[in-house]
């Protein structure tokens, strides 16, 4: 049943649809009552064509039906089950892909990523706790599911970081100099260490270099940090893996 509500309330998101039936949607928790349509994060987003100088406005539709696949994300990662959280990971990782759920409702997401939505911290604390969590120091179960929450916070990152460039770099800019662990040497390191094991988790190596690639172009600070940790022998080292290993 979870697993049908969670499709339920993605797809709907996708095609810019509210729910109508409530019962088939997220039930309330005592603990954290959802949130009424009044009560939901105010969201409003200009998709601008600046060839065309046209400027289209995101739907109330849309607007609800991202509104309501962030809060289900949200519930996922709040609660304390594994399986859980990799649903909810997963369901963020497609609110992300601009090709599925279209330019408007991928850049609210993006946002919700960098806890720059009220009332969805636990996306973005997770994301950035999936980041950092040394699969190395769990049981085999625990780690492969660390794994999996890593890959797809890597992803997330790369996708939400490109969309947010893409749509207003000057908002961007403002991200990263709020969030600081953006542009801190752990983030960074730990993007560098991916690739430097493109070897062994190609896709992986892959996300960490979309991630670079964004913050070192928007990034003077990101840029030289990275350089200092030694990027550009290790990128060449990923390169050369790709050309032998994966081409």
């Amino acid at each position: 049943m979870v697993f049908r509500r969670a499709a339920r309330v993605i797809l709907r998101a996708a095609a810019g649809l509210e729910d109508a039936n409530p019962s088939l949607t997220l039930r309330k928790r005592p603990n954290r009552p959802l949130l009424k349509r009044s009560e939901r994060p105010s969201i409003s987003i200009k998709d601008a064509d600046e060839k065309e100088g046209v400027s289209l406005v995101t739907s109330e539709n849309e607007q609800g039906g991202a509104a309501i696949a962030l809060e289900f994300v949200d519930d996922m990662m709040r609660k304390d089950r594994l399986d859980a959280n990799l649903l909810g990971i997963e369901s963020l990782l497609l609110l992300t892909k601009v090709d599925t759920v279209g330019n408007s409702t991928a850049t609210i997401a993006a946002r919700a990523v960098f806890g720059s939505r009220r009332g969805y911290n636990e996306i973005y604390e997770q994301v950035t706790r999936a980041l950092e969590f040394p699969d190395d120091l769990c049981d085999a179960f625990t780690g492969r599911h660390a794994q999996r929450m890593r890959s797809h916070a890597l992803t997330i990152l790369a996708n939400s970081l490109e969309i947010l460039l893409k749509h207003d770099k000057n908002e961007l800019r403002a991200i990263m100099h709020r969030q600081g662990w953006l542009l801190e040497g752990n983030l960074l390191t730990k993007l560098l260490s991916e690739l430097s094991d493109s070897e062994i988790r190609p896709h992986d190596a892959h996300q960490a270099a979309r991630c670079l690639n964004t913050i070192i172009t928007i990034s003077s600070e990101g840029k030289a940090r990275a350089i200092e940790l030694g990027a550009p022998s290790i990128v060449s080292g990923s390169q050369r893996v790709g050309y032998c290993c994966h081409s």
